[in-house]
């Protein structure tokens, strides 16, 4: 059994960074990704994912809604929000239950693979023991690039 993970993120070159790293990583499934909040609504629809990693900002809403479309069809999923203002972040209360984890995106590798192992093993998912963290997958300089796309928001 592997977990059916939505990413949403506005940010490409973020996302495909995020994507080639989840996609190896085991009891993990990316089933999908998108770049809108209504490509996002529509993907769950679609997949009902049992995680979706979230960005907040999307260019066409707030992914909070796109939270509430998956919970409105798949109530057992479970959401990762990865944002630039993850220490501004109010949970809204009707989330409360099903947001995981709220993520810094500077910080993300990190501390993504332990919340995803987290949730595999509330879920009785056996997943191989990783010699490297999902950060160390990436190269130096992926990691400065990544490191630098977490902190775009704050140049604005």
């Amino acid at each position: 059994m592997k977990l059916k993970t939505l990413l949403v993120e506005d940010q490409k070159m973020f996302l495909q960074l995020l994507e080639g790293i989840l996609r190896s990583t085991p009891g993990l499934e990316v089933v999908a990704t998108c770049q809108t909040a209504n490509e996002g609504i529509d993907l769950c629809q679609r997949h009902l994912p049992d995680l979706l990693i979230l960005d907040l900002q999307l260019p066409d809403g707030n992914g909070v809604a796109v939270a509430r479309q998956l919970l409105a069809s798949n109530p057992a999923a479970k959401i990762i929000v990865l944002s630039g203002h993850a220490d501004t972040f109010i949970v809204p209360p009707d989330l409360q239950d099903s947001i995981h984890a709220v993520i810094d995106k500077t910080k993300a590798y990190s501390t993504l693979e332990s919340q995803i192992k987290l949730l595999q093993e509330a879920r009785g998912i056996k997943t191989e023991k990783s010699k490297a963290g999902l950060l160390e997958k990436l190269t130096e300089r992926e990691q400065e690039i990544f490191e630098m796309i977490g902190n775009y928001r704050d140049w604005e």
